[in-house]
């Protein structure tokens, strides 16, 4: 907090504190049914599942689709779509 330090030409002196207020915003995001909208972080991939690294086992983005359909994995049910 800044304190600031007042005198007058009659020798009267005091010291005041200036602070600053601030006013926190608030905003509710309404869908189309006026129902409360939030976000969420959700799961779409592992480590090992991911774009990046299907990428660099496939040896590039054109093979990705052929090593998917070959491997015919299934979506690991447990992990896939689970909140963060």
């Amino acid at each position: 907090m800044a304190e600031i330090n007042l005198t007058d030409e009659k020798g009267r002196d005091a010291v005041v504190a200036a602070e600053s207020a601030t006013f926190a915003t608030e905003y509710r995001w309404i869908d189309e049914e006026q129902q409360q909208v939030g976000t969420r972080k959700i799961l779409r991939a592992t480590m090992t599942e991911s774009d990046e690294a299907l990428i660099e086992k496939a040896g590039g983005l054109d093979e990705v689709a052929e090593l998917l359909i070959e491997s015919d994995d299934d979506v690991d049910l447990e992990i896939f779509g689970k909140y963060l």
